[in-house]
């Protein structure tokens, strides 16, 4: 449950720090994307339905990629589809599991 609040404050603090500043510096290592990256790639290590579903909305919102990047996906970010594989794969399971706890 502590993990789910977190991200969910996370998915906040990114919506309002994004929305309140139109740009940040890309040298900076805290911005709200490497945020969101860096919990995309701990995708696996959430369990609970609605964080992961809180993180699933962060990485489709903002997963596009910068106009000068090189990207395997012409617009995503690298990381962005395989966390939806990941996501994906396991679905059937979370679902059983919602269900189960209801």
């Amino acid at each position: 449950m502590v993990v789910t609040n977190v991200i969910i404050v996370l998915k906040l603090l990114v919506q309002t720090q994004l929305h309140a500043t139109p740009s940040f510096s890309s040298s900076s290592t805290s911005t709200p994307y490497t945020i969101i990256e860096r919990l995309a790639y701990k995708v696996d290590e959430i369990r609970h339905p609605q964080a992961r579903a809180c993180l699933l909305w962060l990485v489709g919102q903002y997963a596009a990629a910068d106009d000068g990047e090189r990207t395997v996906v012409e617009g995503v970010k690298d990381w962005a589809p395989d966390v939806l594989r990941k996501a994906a794969k396991s679905f059937r399971d979370e679902v059983r599991s919602l269900f189960r706890n209801l």
